[in-house]
């Protein structure tokens, strides 16, 4: 098993021991998490489409 294998399934191992309304709030915190990430492409994207109006 590689590393990142490894990483993944003892994530997700941690993730099955609490009760199900903690794992509900690491659902949450991973959506989040994903949605932020998905903001930060958005605005290196336009940054980067701007630099020319600024040069």
């Amino acid at each position: 098993m590689q590393a990142q294998e490894v990483h993944t399934q003892q994530l997700f191992d941690k993730i099955q021991r609490p009760p199900p309304e903690k794992v509900a709030v690491v659902d949450d915190f991973v959506d989040f998490l994903e949605s932020r990430s998905k903001e930060d492409s958005l605005i290196k994207a336009a940054e980067k489409l701007s630099e020319q109006s600024f040069q």
